[in-house]
């Protein structure tokens, strides 16, 4: 595994331009997003958002974007992007994170560093993820 590979889990307004800069500074990143239309339109060099930024700098510099969680295999550091949308007592759904911390854990490889960049409650990682992580993947966090 290349130490510079980067999975960026979540392609939209905080994971797209995580990718595109993280594919600036040199690493060799792939985008992973369940949205075929948002692959497709990122695929073409467009935004799937209105950002005349991220368009500009998708056309310069292609990035690598699929929906193929296999990807996760060649990836030294991935990066978790999605929402974390809140109800209207402000309680935050964890259903996209926990999906996709167990779909992650079942493609990623011994020694994989996973960074969680969703917006979620202290204590989330450690009692939810952590645990769930180490149960599909068989792996030890922190080990």
């Amino acid at each position: 595994m290349d130490k510079k590979s980067v999975a960026v889990v979540g392609l939209g307004y905080v994971g797209l331009p995580l990718a595109l800069l993280t594919k600036e500074k040199g690493y060799n990143v792939v985008g992973l997003d369940n949205d075929k239309e948002k692959i497709s339109e990122i695929k073409k060099g467009t935004s799937p958002f209105v950002d005349e930024v991220i368009t500009k700098k998708l056309k310069e510099n292609k990035l690598n974007a699929t929906s193929d969680i296999s990807v996760l295999k060649q990836a030294k550091i991935i990066i978790v992007c999605v929402p974390t949308p809140v109800d209207d007592n402000y309680v935050p759904d964890l259903g996209l994170i926990i999906s996709a911390c167990t779909e992650i854990s079942k493609e990623m490889q011994k020694g994989t560093l996973v960074i969680i960049e969703s917006t979620i409650n202290p204590g989330v990682c450690e009692e939810v993820l952590v645990p769930l992580i180490e149960k599909e993947s068989g792996y030890k966090c922190g080990s």
